[in-house]
């Protein structure tokens, strides 16, 4: 008995070793790389576009993402703002009558393309008055959606990376309990062996869970990506808002293997 429980402690240290040393690795990038991008994204974007636009002010980094955080909170904001941004620039604008009903996917996605046009005609406006050459105007916009477009794929990546590292994960927690299963059968008590089968059991369904999700996350963030590459119009603002919601999915997904791995 003393044995068997000998053995157990053995097997729990090896998986708290292997949680411990994959996850400690996995959170100092995720850490790293996002302070890479939010100083890039904050420093470097202003740095690099008042060099390439010497006549261009460096002006703070654009929160446009927040602000489409902040607005599936307050919907009706956000509705009454892209109805007074198109009613600006068309005098005839199509009706919006959506705090009646329930909002659609394709209305929602309508509703940030019309404020996407008039932030971008404000901002061109703004360049216009402030440089006063078309050439300077296209590199600052040019440098500023490169710099938003860097952030977000950072940001993306980063959630990427912690889903992959938790497939990997379960994949080594997975040999590891092949291993003791194999030499709990032939040596030790069957209880223990019981007990060692269905810790294998839960690590291998986590790693099935992991690998598909992983598996849907990569396809469906290349297949947004390369989407919103020909939505020129709306600029980053799809890219940003599927990667967002990717980027949730990847850490509940992340957070939901991890407890089930318990």
């Amino acid at each position: 008995m003393s044995q068997t429980f000998h053995y157990l402690s053995i097997y729990l240290s090896g998986s708290y070793h292997i949680y411990l040393s994959i996850y400690l690795s996995i959170y100092l990038s995720v850490c790293l790389s996002t302070c890479l991008s939010v100083s890039l994204f904050t420093y470097g974007g202003a740095d690099v576009s008042s060099r390439l636009c010497p006549q261009h002010q460096p002006r703070p980094p654009d929160m446009t993402p927040f602000v489409i955080v902040l607005a599936t909170v307050k919907m009706s904001q956000y509705v009454s703002l892209a109805e007074n941004g198109v009613k600006q620039r068309d005098p005839h604008p199509p009706p919006f009558a959506l705090r009646s009903h329930f909002l659609t996917v394709h209305q929602f996605l309508e509703i940030l393309a019309k404020i996407a046009q008039k932030k971008e005609y404000v901002m061109s406006k703004e360049r216009k008055k402030n440089d006063g050459k078309g050439g300077v105007k296209k590199n600052c916009r040019r440098v500023e959606k490169g710099f938003s477009s860097l952030f977000c794929l950072s940001f993306n990546f980063s959630f990427l990376f912690l889903l992959y590292s938790s497939v990997l994960l379960y994949f080594y927690l997975c040999f590891f309990d092949f291993l003791f299963l194999s030499f709990s059968f032939f040596f030790l008590s069957f209880p223990f062996f019981l007990l060692v089968f269905l810790f294998s059991v839960i690590h291998f369904l986590c790693f099935l869970l992991s690998f598909f999700l992983s598996f849907i996350s990569f396809h469906s963030f290349f297949l947004f990506f390369f989407l919103s590459l020909f939505l020129s119009v709306i600029h980053f603002l799809p890219f940003f808002l599927f990667s967002f919601f990717l980027s949730i999915i990847h850490f509940l997904s992340f957070l939901l293997s991890f407890f089930l791995s318990f």
